[in-house]
């Protein structure tokens, strides 16, 4: 799933409310997918050795069994993520994308594993490493939906 394809209207507010959940998922995430990569180094480094390929064999397959099913485990955990209508930036190191708007422009709200909450932006053609702290048209959107939606409440 794309930018394009989810919706873009997720404000600090909602995102911060969506975090729980989310945030539980991209633990997995990460932790899923250092697990994979060390497993698929350690398998690489034991298939470069032809000498031990008949003894360490069946222990090979199953440790390829039980990383294909951590892969899948993975996959899972990133389709829910699009479910939610968040992208998962950089699986590896646990940024999140929550779309929203600024100022009339589509950008992203940045979130990352072990932050407290949604304190984090950037431009949908940036990377998360050039994020910024929320700013005033970003705190601006999320206090202006919260005021409309509540004036429509009896």
């Amino acid at each position: 799933m794309s930018f394009i394809e989810c919706k873009k209207d997720f404000t600090i507010e909602s995102a911060n409310s969506t975090l729980p959940l989310v945030r539980m998922i991209a633990e997995d995430v990460v932790a899923l997918n250092t697990e994979i990569s060390e497993t698929r180094e350690r398998l690489a480094y034991l298939s470069s050795d032809p000498s031990d390929k008949s003894e360490y064999s069946k222990e090979v397959r199953s440790i390829e069994t039980q990383t294909e099913i951590k892969s899948q485990k993975l996959a899972s955990c990133i389709d829910e993520l699009l479910r939610l209508n968040v992208l998962p930036a950089n699986a590896s190191d646990g940024y999140i994308d929550f779309p929203a708007m600024r100022a009339g422009k589509e950008v992203c709200l940045c979130w990352r594993v072990g932050e407290p909450e949604v304190m984090h932006w950037h431009d949908t053609a940036e990377d998360c490493c050039n994020r910024r702290l929320v700013d005033l048209p970003l705190v601006h959107a999320s206090v202006s939906r919260a005021f409309s939606m509540s004036a429509l409440k009896p």
